[in-house]
């Protein structure tokens, strides 16, 4: 199994550093990518266009309520792309909406594996990693 590279698309300082620590404490040898907002993802992303599979995350775990570019302007913006990645990039919608129609919505989108209400557990982080892996 190769490692995997994890992007955690948050405005919330400790809710970045938790899951950064989950998952290094799960999977030592994945690359974790953090960014604050939507914009910054995006522009990783875009230069992953250009730069091949091994600039892109597998997985992205995607807040919904961000500054700048949220989760939903971000998810448009890649639904545009996705076709023309290099790979597979799949997508967690981790927020603490509870809102039946975010889930709703953020099931119209093609690159949304799952909709998970926060807190994201360690064992609920665990089995999404280790499905990924499995795919991968």
């Amino acid at each position: 199994m190769r490692p995997l590279i994890v992007a955690v698309v948050d405005d919330d300082e400790l809710y970045r550093f938790i899951l950064k620590t989950q998952i290094s404490q799960i999977h030592p040898e994945d690359e974790i990518q953090l960014f604050t907002n939507g914009r910054e993802a995006l522009e990783h992303v875009m230069n992953g266009l250009n730069e091949g599979p091994k600039a892109l995350p597998d997985i992205i775990f995607l807040d919904l309520n961000m500054p700048v570019m949220d989760g939903w302007e971000f998810l448009e913006s890649f639904a545009k792309i996705a076709n023309d990645l290099p790979k597979v990039v799949t997508i967690y919608i981790v927020t603490s909406s509870m809102n039946p129609e975010d889930k709703k919505r953020a099931d119209s989108f093609a690159s949304v594996n799952n909709f998970i209400v926060k807190p994201l557990s360690r064992d609920r982080l665990r089995e999404t990693m280790n499905e990924n892996l499995f795919e991968s």
